[in-house]
């Protein structure tokens, strides 16, 4: 009798031990299945926020392309409002800042301000200036022997107009070949002609011959042309007058 009850137990222990296997079983599978679900939600999370994210980087991106096309076009346009300007302040600048004869008639008229000559004479020589010139046809010419500062001579100055007018000059000695001075000036360097008129007033023409001078006396006009001659130290002048103003 005690026996049956003995095994009995015994069979019901083990029930149990099969029974606690299969629970813990069970919540291990539990727990796995738990452990796997939220790590398909972590990533379908972080999934979501990167797609997201790029979606949002897409955007910005292509924001910025269309800013920076439009900012392509506004640059180019300000570059054709720029050049256009730019044309028009050089044709504007052409216009009126004075260049080549009309600014040397300018620099030429401050210069005869600046040495006290009246505004309204120089308006009424402007004025009467006409465009077809009254000169003379007669060309006077004549030659003398142009100093250097180791040659000096009596054929040294000529006169024209009556003697109102008084040209000498002077130049740079030539050289031999052993490098001494000569009684003439040398042709390839500079020159200056010096022109006296009767009212002690004094111009120069100076620089490598030929040359040309104009200088005014009276009512008249005097145009010399000054070269070199071919006999070896002269200077040549030819002079012609023409009404002033």
């Amino acid at each position: 009798m005690r026996s049956y009850s003995t095994l009995g137990f015994t069979r019901r222990q083990r029930q149990r031990q099969v029974q606690l296997r299969m629970l813990r079983y069970l919540g291990a599978i539990a727990g796995v299945a738990a452990l796997a679900f939220a790590a398909y939600e972590t990533g379908r999370a972080q999934n979501e926020a990167e797609i997201s994210r790029l979606t949002t980087t897409l955007e910005n991106t292509e924001t910025a392309l269309v800013d920076a096309r439009a900012a392509g076009l506004s640059a180019q346009e300000q570059e054709r409002i720029a050049r256009e300007r730019a044309v028009a302040i050089a044709e504007r600048y052409r216009e009126d800042v004075p260049a080549g004869d009309r600014l040397a008639l300018l620099q030429l008229m401050d210069r005869r301000l600046e040495v006290g000559v009246d505004v309204e004479r120089l308006r009424f020589v402007l004025s009467e200036v006409q465009a077809v010139e009254d000169c003379d046809d007669a060309i006077e010419t004549k030659r003398f022997l142009l100093t250097t500062p180791v040659a000096v001579s009596r054929e040294g100055t000529i006169t024209f107009g009556d003697q109102r007018i008084t040209v000498t000059g002077q130049g740079t000695p030539a050289q031999d070949e052993e490098g001494r001075p000569q009684g003439w000036f040398d042709v390839a360097e500079p020159v200056s002609i010096r022109f006296l008129k009767l009212d002690g007033d004094v111009s120069l023409a100076e620089g490598v011959l030929p040359l040309t001078h104009r200088l005014v006396d009276g009512d008249r006009e005097w145009r010399f042309q000054i070269r070199a001659q071919d006999e070896r130290g002269f200077i040549e002048v030819s002079a012609q007058t023409c009404a002033f103003p």
